[in-house]
């Protein structure tokens, strides 16, 4: 790889884009006004569970494997289609089509195909692309759905679940399996014609799979007055171990102030979601023991507590015994936090700023790309 080539993560591991990285590169320089690295950190970005460099890897992998002559606009579609990519967002696909025609240069001959290529990347109901080299690139980006196994679909389908992780599961499980069969239903046709009836009744059965699964959930509740590098290492470090986590807000009587709750939960949640976009953040109210039980009833569930020392143990330890006895069937899991974390409370960082206003901030979290300690 080119020495001067820096990038935010490194490519190595993915060994179809390293090992033609050479032909990619000289591929953006013919065609595109900015360098490949621009574009690799853009798939590097926070969010990204699924479309991101493993995905792009893939693509990489059978356009070299298939060896084919349209290899030019196939790898420009392969890097273009999904180049901004914020699952929170409904128009990635007009933004990435923006983010090319910005920086194609005026000579490059697949512009139109490339487009239109982005275009059809949405997956829904329309033309059909007359170009063979998007029909190649979309049978290729759907290669899971169309042609995996269930092996395939199930990895797959781990990836987005926790790239759509900030949809709460009682949404995702009833528009996700739509999805998959109607991707199934209207794209079959980029199968030959004997295998497009059994892809369509694996895909009912994939969706049946998605509609049935009960994922593990860490809830991590807390007031998060306000939520500190020490929370995020405690959330990072939970994340290893469900498949997603829920960050909960709720209230403490002996840290609250005199405005109305709803007032706090909104401000506080929004503060929370500005810090960690791509998860499903939400207040409640009453007791944590009700909250946990009406989200174990989609869901497996399990309460994380966040400590720092033996003294947080022994509190929690208490609590616990409470919560129990309202909820027999609770699970919990207590996370150490690092030790460079362990002096950081946000009752310590409220007195901070009450001496000094703006004395905290080096302990607080910033939105992603910003520097925050753990992203």
């Amino acid at each position: 790889m080119n020495s001067r080539l820096v990038l935010k993560k490194d490519v190595r591991r993915y060994h179809n884009i390293f090992g033609a990285m050479k032909e990619i590169q000289k591929i953006v320089s013919a065609h595109l006004n900015l360098p490949i690295s621009a574009i690799l950190d853009r798939w590097s970005e926070q969010g990204r569970c699924y479309h991101d460099l493993s995905h792009l890897d893939d693509l990489i992998k059978q356009i070299y494997t298939q060896n084919t002559v349209d290899r030019v606009p196939l790898v420009l579609l392969a890097l273009m289609h999904d180049v901004i990519c914020n699952p929170r967002s409904v128009n990635n696909e007009d933004e990435s089509r923006a983010f090319f025609d910005s920086c194609v240069k005026p000579s490059c001959p697949y512009k139109a195909v490339v487009d239109e290529g982005i275009e059809q990347s949405r997956y829904e109901v329309m033309k059909k692309p007359q170009s063979e080299i998007i029909r190649t690139f979309m049978l290729m980006d759907l290669n899971g759905l169309l042609t995996g196994d269930m092996n395939r679909f199930i990895i797959d389908e781990k990836k987005i679940f926790r790239e759509y992780q900030w949809v709460d599961y009682t949404v995702y499980r009833e528009t996700r399996p739509e999805f998959l069969v109607r991707v199934a239903e209207n794209y079959s046709w980029l199968l030959p014609k004997g295998e497009r009836a059994a892809r369509v009744s694996l895909m009912h059965t994939y969706a049946e799979y998605v509609r049935e699964r009960m994922p593990n959930v860490g809830v991590y509740a807390g007031s998060y007055n306000p939520f500190h590098i020490g929370h995020m290492d405690v959330l990072h470090q939970a994340e290893k171990i469900f498949d997603k986590v829920i960050i909960s807000l709720g209230m403490n009587p002996e840290k609250n102030d005199c405005r109305s709750w709803d007032v706090i939960a909104q401000e506080r949640t929004a503060a929370i979601v500005r810090q960690v976009p791509f998860h499903q953040v939400e207040a409640f109210r009453g007791f944590l023991s009700d909250y946990l039980k009406r989200k174990s009833q989609a869901q497996k569930v399990t309460l994380i507590r966040g400590i720092r020392d033996g003294f947080d143990l022994r509190q929690e330890v208490i609590q616990l015994r409470f919560v129990q006895e309202q909820y027999p069937d609770l699970k919990v899991v207590y996370i150490p936090c690092k030790k460079e974390f362990e002096h950081i409370s946000s009752s310590w960082l409220r007195l901070l700023e009450s001496i000094e206003p703006g004395s905290s901030a080096q302990y607080l979290c910033v939105p992603p790309g910003k520097g925050c300690p753990g992203n």
